[in-house]
């Protein structure tokens, strides 16, 4: 019987296989956010999220190819939401270094930033991102709503037991976990959905390692 670690190294050497292109985007992203911070492991961090990126771009195949074949894949959604909420906070992590020290300033990459920190929040901090902006206490709609308990609730952002909330997931099309979010700033609710997060940080960093070409590799 193959060892976990094998079994592991298999499916992230796979999902690299699989996703040859993706993987190449990733890695110019490394090797461009890693020239902005000399010195650092940026490098490495924005490799990992790639590599998490790839696996789980498999397994949003998967689920979408199966939908309606295997309608219940608790278990594989269960680990699915799992990487996910990890690569957020990974990325939004290295999202926040980068514009935290003003090493970019493309409104693009801060409009992304912003959004990976509307779902990062929620889920690592149990709270509503940027709070401050809201009322003392906010009257608040547990999703989905349920015929056996009270679903109304209140959100009381100076109590620090009252403060939590819990964001709202789904799963889209493409058999990627969305997110419904609360932007304060823009006083909006919307869905963000991971597989567009990875995109769109794909895309701009693809757009912006163009216009400043770096080093085939970091010294």
């Amino acid at each position: 019987m193959a060892s976990i670690s094998h079994l592991v190294a298999v499916a992230l050497r796979s999902a690299s296989e699989l996703n040859a292109g993706v993987s190449s985007e990733w890695l110019k992203a490394s090797w461009f956010l890693g020239g902005l911070l000399p010195k650092s492991l940026l490098v490495s961090s924005v490799q990992d999220c790639g590599h998490l990126d790839m696996l789980l771009l498999c397994m949003e195949n998967e689920t979408a190819s199966g939908l309606e074949k295997q309608p219940d894949q608790t278990e594989s959604l269960h680990y699915q939401n799992l990487f996910s909420n990890l690569w957020v906070g990974s990325l939004y992590e290295v999202c926040r270094t980068v514009k935290e020290r003003a090493l970019l300033e493309d409104p693009a990459f801060l409009d992304l930033a912003h959004d990976l920190r509307l779902v990062r929040i929620p889920l690592e901090k149990y709270e509503i991102a940027a709070d401050k902006h809201l009322p003392l206490v906010v009257e608040m709609q547990r999703q989905p709503q349920s015929a056996n308990e009270t679903d109304a609730y209140e959100y009381q952002r100076k109590d620090r037991a009252g403060k939590s909330h819990i964001m709202p997931t789904g799963l889209t099309l493409r058999g990627s976990i969305t997110w419904q979010v609360i932007d304060t700033e823009a006083e909006n609710s919307r869905w963000i959905e991971r597989r567009e997060l990875s995109e769109r940080f794909r895309s701009i960093l693809g757009r912006l390692s163009q216009l400043a070409p770096v080093p085939s590799s970091p010294e």
